[in-house]
């Protein structure tokens, strides 16, 4: 294994600009004045210096530094290639990735971020980011500033959030958790969107899917005004909140407001279903066997995760749910589907019914597919 490290003295409040193709990049802050490299990897043909494998410029004067990866023949092969840069205070950062996976851990500036093919997880930072995403997953974690993501074939992981998001993707779902954006812009054309909204006094946030399921987690002690368009897919309403339904052309759409109504939810979908949740399984009022059981158990899952929940876990988690309601006799036929009060569930506009008598046991759990 090679390894080669390098001091560069810079100014403070940096621009860094990184190209990287076959290395795998993690950038964190550091307490010293300069920005510090430590390249490692394996490979047939020996190399000098960090400055064979990049590229290395630093203009004082504009307060830019510049890595690029160099491009080696075929003949040179090369793996377990890694990249570490330390920074001090920098203002920019933007990079360019291919094939490699991306981390940025505890950065304060703007970032941008161009990645094709690699992983991408920016956590720990605040500012601004833009990420364009080609056939990579993307995770964000505790970054507070102003997030814009454009994702083609990967998935978005958001946990522990601040600020605003801005999302629009192709082919991936969309998972966000445990944040407190006060504005959102979801918007997905194949891919699934799971987002339990925080607890806000006022918020704003619109959420739009083409051919996939939106999955919306809402408080229960948040005050909002929801509005739900659908044009082919189902509504499944999991709130023990009244509601009204309408229908508008080809489109069934759904009213609901709750007290003060400081926050707007605007979700529409085309071809897939919009399926809207409590973060409390049952209220309170309701005298149901294991009450505080369930209430238990839904929490861990929406509020006490450390990561983001995936689709192996949530199928878990469903089994282990569907199994406690059928032992306690929320079989087949009964109105409560696990998930709220009446469990309603519309395709048409039959208004506020619960499960018929011939849904089966599957049906009830595709509603978290």
């Amino acid at each position: 294994m090679a390894d080669f490290s390098k001091e560069i003295q810079v100014k403070a409040g940096i621009r860094l600009e990184l190209v990287t193709t076959l290395f795998s990049v993690h950038i964190n802050r550091v307490d010293n004045e300069g920005v510090s490299l430590d390249c490692r990897y394996r490979s047939d043909r020996e190399v000098a210096s960090v400055e064979e494998l990049f590229k290395i410029e630093y203009d004082e004067q504009v307060n830019i530094l510049k890595i690029e990866e160099r491009l080696f023949d075929e003949k040179m092969s090369m793996s377990e290639a890694s990249l570490r840069i330390g920074l001090p205070s920098v203002s920019e950062v933007d990079i360019r990735n291919e094939n490699g996976k991306l981390s940025i851990d505890d950065i304060d500036s703007k970032i941008r971020i161009e990645n094709k093919n690699g992983r991408v997880d920016v956590s720990d930072s605040s500012g601004s980011i833009v990420l364009e995403n080609e056939n990579g997953s993307f995770r964000l974690k505790k970054f507070d500033g102003k997030v814009e993501l454009k994702s083609t074939n990967g998935s978005l992981d958001i946990l522990a959030g601040k600020g605003t998001l801005k999302t629009e993707t192709k082919n991936g779902q969309i998972r966000i958790l445990d944040s407190e954006y006060q504005q959102s812009d979801i918007q997905s054309l194949n891919g699934s969107i799971f987002y339990h909204l925080p607890s806000l006094e006022k918020g704003n946030y619109r959420i739009s899917s083409h051919n996939g399921k939106i999955v919306l987690v809402i408080p229960h002690d948040l005050s909002f005004r929801l509005q739900g368009r659908n044009e082919n897919g189902r509504f499944h309403i999991g709130l023990p909140d009244n509601y009204e339904t309408e229908r508008e052309n080809y489109s069934r759409i759904i009213k609901m407001v709750r007290g003060a109504a400081k926050t707007e939810i605007d979700l529409q979908n085309r071809n897939g279903s919009i399926n809207i949740v409590s973060d409390k399984p049952f209220d309170a009022g309701m005298n149901f066997p294991g009450n505080e059981e369930w209430s238990d158990m839904m929490h861990k899952v929406l509020e006490g995760l450390d990561g983001i929940p995936d689709r192996k876990f949530m199928d878990k988690l469903r089994f282990k749910i569907m199994k406690k309601m059928h032992k306690r006799g929320f079989g087949p036929g009964h109105s409560s589907d696990g998930f709220g009060r009446g469990g309603h569930h519309f395709g048409g506009m039959n208004g506020p019914a619960g499960y018929e008598a011939d849904d089966t046991e599957q049906d009830r759990s595709r509603f978290m597919d």
